[in-house]
This record gives structure tokens, C-alpha cells and sequence, in this order.
């Protein structure tokens, strides 16, 4: 009995149907290679939390059709202010009377609270041309008490790895006129970002 378990088992699993593995392996058991494009579905759909395309224009690029190396940045922030829209929030800025402090909003009144880049860390891996269809994406997010550190990844058209990936940490400030300095990360909005990790 034990035999012919172990025998209807082995059978089983070598006829399952086609098993979806993850975007960084290269075959799926039993079947012909993942191609680049299903790759680059498949790792958006898994891990993204928020991939939006932009066009690359001749202003992006040097003398030879290639992206400006401070224009990933631009991408980058793009992509990072469109994602923030997306969840109903002013780019960068916030309004603090939603949150219940009125002596504050993004107008100046008691202080503009806004995101300021505090550190990028970039890895260039492929050039981005003029005329590519970027695909931009917040990858991952890491929650501080004044700060946020998103990681973010520029990919080329139909190619499942990523041209550029980077490291961003936005920290938080407020700006009263006199002095910019940190500022804890509005409740609501920390709470909306803790529910996306």
C-alpha cells in the first residue's frame, strides 16, 4: 500500500500543471521558459506598490540619445509625487487641518510640512534611450517617525531587470519661515503607509 502511495504521488506531481514561480527564475517546472514580458508582469504584480510609464524624451537625454544620469532622479520623482496623487495626497505637501492641526497647512500658515529628499543612492545597470517606454516603480517602503525610504526601480521596455534601482529616503520637514526642521509624519498618513507593508 505504502508503494503504490508513494507511486500515484511521484505521478502526481510530475504531471501538475505549469507552477508560476517567482520573476528571478528562469523556467517554470514542467514547461518551455518564462519570456521577458510575462517575467516583468509577474514581478509588478508581486512586489510593486506602484509602477506608472513615462515616455523618455530628447530633453532627458546627452548629446548621444542617452538619459542624463541626474534625470533617473527625475524619473524617479515623478513617479513618487504621481503615486502620492494616487492616494489623494498634494505631491509632497500635506494639510495638516485634516489631521486635526489647524495651525498648519500647506500654504504656509503655520508652516508648509513637505517631503524633502535626504539621501539617494543610485545604481545605474543599462543606459535608458530616447523614445523608451519607461516603466517606473515603488518597490518597497520603509516607515520612520519623520522619514520615509522607498525603494525604486527603472525598467527598460520588455526587459524584466531593472536599468536603474534606487534608494530614496524622503524625510519629512516643516518649514515655518524661520528654519526647516524634521517633523514627525502625520497620523493619518503614517497609518495609510503602514497599511501598505
Amino acid at each position: 500500500m505504502a508503494k503504490f502511495f508513494c507511486a500515484v504521488m511521484t505521478l502526481a506531481f510530475i504531471n501538475l500543471p505549469c507552477l508560476v514561480l517567482p520573476p528571478s527564475h528562469e523556467k517554470v517546472y514542467n514547461s518551455k521558459p518564462i519570456d521577458a514580458k510575462a517575467r516583468r508582469i509577474i514581478k509588478e504584480f508581486m512586489m510593486a506598490i506602484f509602477q506608472k510609464n513615462y515616455k523618455v524624451y530628447i530633453n532627458h537625454t546627452d548629446a548621444g540619445g542617452i538619459v542624463y544620469h541626474a534625470n533617473h532622479l527625475t524619473f524617479f520623482e515623478n513617479c513618487r509625487r504621481d503615486w502620492l496623487a494616487s492616494l489623494g495626497y498634494d505631491g509632497y505637501f500635506f494639510d495638516l487641518s485634516k489631521d486635526g492641526d489647524s495651525a498648519a497647512n500647506t500654504h504656509g500658515q503655520g508652516g508648509a510640512v513637505h517631503f524633502v529628499v535626504s539621501q539617494a543612492e543610485l545604481k545605474y545597470i543599462a543606459p535608458l534611450l530616447v523614445d523608451d517606454e519607461l516603466s517606473v516603480t515603488v518597490d518597497s517602503l520603509t516607515i520612520k517617525p519623520a522619514s520615509l525610504i522607498l525603494s525604486q526601480s527603472i525598467y527598460r521596455p520588455d526587459s524584466d531587470k531593472p536599468a536603474t534601482t534606487g534608494m530614496i529616503t524622503l524625510a519629512c520637514v516643516r518649514n515655518d519661515g524661520k528654519a526647516i526642521r524634521p517633523y514627525r509624519l502625520p497620523q493619518k498618513f503614517a497609518d495609510l503607509m503602514k497599511s501598505l507593508v
